[in-house]
């Protein structure tokens, strides 16, 4: 036999849907209600790690100084790198790799001569 639609169901639901809703409000005024609460963890100190860090860091610094100089340079001439290609006779992609944090290679002091002249501003080696 095939349900009939028009039929009542004999069970009543209307009570549940409000016992859910209760539990409902229940649940997210208990959920804002929590704090959180940071636990202390006592990370291992690493000291090994930490004096490896830091040589390879001094070791580095001057040669990102001497990147940020470079760059700080030819910004302050209003100059692209472009612009400094051309000054120099070379391709902007050398400029770019000259002033690259990624690019490992040194440059030749003659190099940072035509860089510095490019930029109106002449090389100046100092011992510290």
């Amino acid at each position: 036999m095939l349900y009939d639609w028009d039929d009542k169901p004999e069970l009543n639901i209307t009570p549940l849907v409000d016992v859910m809703l209760v539990l409902l409000a229940i649940l997210m005024v208990s959920v804002t209600a929590t704090t959180y609460e940071e636990k202390n963890v006592n990370l291992p100190e690493g000291s090994k790690t930490k004096t490896a860090v830091k040589k390879e860091y001094e070791r580095l610094t001057p040669e990102y100084d001497l990147k940020l100089k470079l760059i700080k340079m030819r910004k302050e001439a209003n100059l692209t790198q472009e612009d400094i290609a051309i000054k120099m006779h070379t391709k902007r992609s050398n400029i770019s790799r000259l002033e690259s944090f990624n690019y490992e290679s040194a440059p030749k002091i003659t190099t940072l001569m035509a860089y510095a002249q490019a930029a109106g501003h002449q090389l100046k080696v100092e011992f510290v």
